[in-house]
């Protein structure tokens, strides 16, 4: 019967009821006034967290404009224009991660932030391009493409005032090719076709090779041949620095293609998602909030009139009701004060101890929830960190494979786990293993989508089982005491530049949470580039021998040339005297 009034202690008197009802009157609407508060105060900063969004949107749209005119035009303007707003975006990107505090909006956050540096760093290249790019053609080509043009037409002119047509004849057909061959190089310059370079190549390499052969056997005069040298010197330059231009302006588009026409629609649908996730939050807050005002009113109004009519008549029995909601209330505050965040108020009334009851729990579960997800970030950090240590500076694939599967064992609580690396031909063979039997994957091969193995490297997707069925061939839990079949088992591709380099197995008989899979999907890029770097680091060891041993051979072939060379010139020297003499 006295289960939901509100008492705060045994009065005798029916004045002491109702100063009692008022104190309870004045706490609720006290407490309603807060709770108020609060809600605004939530939807002000949703507000915010709107406007901010649409500022980092607004923003990446003016630096992908900015971007691409200077694609167009290679106008410094443009470059000073990007970095004002990359300054800004980076300035709204450090507000964002100060104030959006919700975790996925807090996710699609630094998803922008490392887009945003990623989105810089290819800006960056891509200028580094375009200067290197003016460089080679207006201090390597233009001057190698004059001097070209100037030697073989000092030739024909020769030729031609001595009659010797046939070099003038020769001379004007390489002239032509020449001229061909800067044309398509200009025309790669404005089009990126590789079909230019194509036709580039042929004009100026093959074609004037072939007469560049005959001319030289049928040019006797020595000034001539002077400057036909003198051609084919500059032709091999402009030949070899353009070939270096193309290589440059490919690995710009590359990176315009790949990089940052990707990255900006991802950029500003993130930032669209954060709008669309607040206003969704504010959605369902503000009707909330409006009748939790309404409630708020009537229910401070309805207790005011129950309040004058019943005070003198329960007086004594609210004297008697409110300790021990009360004690119970004190007790479970002093408990989650002192740490223990298990503990709760049992107590379903409906009155104001029961509604402080409910908050108390209510914001207990968040305070819960809060600790455990921050444990969880701690952890996913410093795990992060503690991997990246161990794996740092490993060059030996076979030693960087031991580790990785060592140590994720050991931070995952894995009783068994295997690196499978691909073998070049879409084969994965076993690399080093975490508590594995001998049998289990001795002379085991998986190719591309064989078995789960296999499956996990041709879908590029992570696999993860979960209360794995007894009959289920997975890897044996192996121990001094006996064997055992993991309940949990996570199957990773590892990447890198979208070719798969290995498989990691982890096996355990408890269980994986999310969060270690959270961790596994933050460092798989990291692996794949770890072994990558450490696969590039042995051909590099093995080009680095063959082309010592190419060096020797080459400086050998040029002492023999050089030799070659000397006896032409004295067996030259000879004719020419015999022919004096004559």
């Amino acid at each position: 019967m006295f289960k939901n009034v509100t008492i705060v202690s045994k009065i005798a008197a029916g004045f002491s009821i109702l100063f009692v009802l008022l104190l309870g009157i004045s706490a609720l609407a006290f407490y309603s006034t807060e709770r108020g508060n609060i809600s605004f105060n939530q939807y002000r900063e949703l507000a915010k967290d709107s406007v901010l969004a649409g500022r980092l949107q607004a923003n990446m749209l003016l630096v992908r404009f900015h971007t691409k005119r200077f694609l167009k035009t290679g106008s410094e303007e443009d470059v000073r224009e990007y970095n004002r707003r990359e300054k800004l975006m980076l300035q709204f990107l450090n507000e964002a991660s100060s104030q959006i505090q919700k975790p996925e909006r807090v996710e699609k956050v630094q998803l922008i932030q490392g887009l945003v540096d990623e989105y810089v760093e290819s800006f960056d290249k891509v200028v580094a391009y375009k200067r290197q790019r003016d460089s080679i053609i207006y201090s390597e080509l233009d001057p190698a493409g004059i001097a070209m043009r100037k030697a073989m037409t000092d030739i024909s002119e020769s030729a031609f005032m001595d009659k010797d047509y046939t070099a003038a004849y020769y001379a004007g057909r390489i002239q032509e090719h020449l001229l061909l061959g800067r044309l398509y190089a200009t025309k790669f310059l404005d089009t990126n076709q590789e079909a230019a370079v194509k036709r580039f190549k042929e004009e100026l390499v093959t074609k004037i090779d072939h007469l560049a052969t005959t001319m030289d056997k049928e040019l006797q005069d020595p000034e001539r041949r002077i400057l036909f040298e003198l051609f084919l010197k500059k032709r091999d330059s402009y030949r070899s620095h353009f070939n270096t231009l193309a290589q440059v302006i490919n690995n710009r588009n590359d990176i315009v293609t790949n990089k940052l026409d990707t990255i900006g629609p991802v950029i500003s649908k993130a930032a669209e998602e954060i709008k669309l996730s607040v206003k969704k939050d504010q959605d369902i807050l503000g009707p909330i909030v409006k009748q939790n005002n309404e409630q708020t009113r009537l229910r401070i109004l309805y207790i005011c009139i129950g309040s004058l009519t019943v005070a003198i008549l329960f007086g004594v029995l609210i004297t008697q009701a409110v300790k021990k909601p009360i004690a119970r209330l004190v007790s479970a505050v002093n408990d989650f004060g002192k740490g223990n965040l298990e503990a709760r108020i049992k107590d379903e009334s409906k009155n104001e101890i029961g509604i402080l009851a409910k908050a108390f729990n209510t914001m207990a579960d968040k305070v819960k929830a809060i600790s455990q997800t921050q444990a969880d970030l701690n952890w996913l950090s410093s795990s992060r960190v503690k991997f990246d240590d161990e794996v740092r500076g490993i060059n030996e694939i076979e030693k960087l494979t031991v580790l990785v599967i060592n140590h994720l064992s050991k931070i995952l609580n894995a009783q068994v786990g295997a690196f499978y690396l691909n073998d070049g031909s879409n084969q994965l063979v076993f690399a080093a293993g975490y508590a594995y039997k001998k049998e289990d994957v001795k002379d085991k091969v998986f190719a591309f989508g064989e078995g789960l193995i296999g499956q996990a490297a041709e879908t590029e997707k992570l696999i993860f089982l979960n209360n794995i069925p007894e009959h289920y061939i997975v890897p044996t839990v192996v121990s001094a005491i006996g064997t055992s079949k993991p309940n949990n088992v996570i199957i990773m591709p590892v990447m890198c530049r979208n070719r798969i380099l290995g498989v990691i197995e982890l096996g355990t008989i408890g269980k994986f949470s999310d969060i270690h899979v959270e961790f596994l999907n933050q460092i798989v890029n990291g692996i794949g580039t770890a072994i990558n770097a450490a696969d590039a680091n042995t051909r590099l060891k093995d080009l680095l021998t063959k082309s010592e041993d190419l060096s020797e051979e080459l400086q050998l072939q040029q002492e023999e040339l050089k030799q070659a060379n000397e006896e032409l010139q004295e067996s030259e020297a000879k004719l020419r005297a015999r022919q004096e003499g004559v």
